[in-house]
């Protein structure tokens, strides 16, 4: 019973390992992600503030 114990522990404590591992990198990728969305959105507003302009001229 001890043994199986140990075992389930041991499986347990590499399982939190390896899910904390892909939660840090799931972490790191959502925060890349929105930064370039705003980026993205700022680019957007940008050129629908020159499209305006443009507009404008024509």
């Amino acid at each position: 019973m001890y043994r199986v114990a140990l075992r389930l522990y041991r499986v347990a404590l590499r399982l939190h390992r390896v899910t904390l591992r892909l939660y840090r990198v799931a972490l790191r990728l959502y925060r890349v992600a929105l930064r370039l969305h705003r980026v993205a959105l700022r680019l957007y507003r940008v050129a629908l503030r020159l499209h305006r302009v443009a507009l404008r001229l024509y």
